[in-house]
């Protein structure tokens, strides 16, 4: 699968995510945007684009929170997680659930994110 590979991150002097290719300088961190050229972000903020996008085409990025419903029913809601290998995890609220930890399935649709 092909990706853009792109960050998102919040100015060091708030506002909304900024979006681009990412620089992590010893003393600070960068995102470049073609609109807005180089911005100071908080560090912390920093994620990069998973390549899923939800329903309604919105890009999900490392770290959101996501619904789905899966094909036997019923609701899951998690955290997206880079793992080994390239994939992503959901890590649930509940730790024991059986959707914590697992590989997101391709055809899952994602109905609702968090940032």
């Amino acid at each position: 699968m092909n990706r853009e590979i792109k960050f998102r991150g919040i100015p060091i002097n708030g506002g909304d995510y900024v979006y681009g290719s990412f620089i992590d300088y010893p003393a600070e961190s960068i995102i470049i945007s073609w609109e807005e050229g180089p911005t100071e972000v908080e560090p912390n903020s920093v994620s990069q684009f998973t390549g899923l996008l939800d329903i309604d085409l919105v890009e999900i990025y490392d770290g959101d929170t996501i619904e789905f419903e899966y094909n036997i029913g019923g609701k899951v809601r998690g955290t997206i997680e880079w793992a080994k290998g390239g994939y992503y995890n959901l890590k649930t609220e509940d730790t024991t659930d059986s959707w914590c930890y697992k590989v997101i399935p391709a055809q899952v649709k994602f109905t609702k994110i968090w940032k």
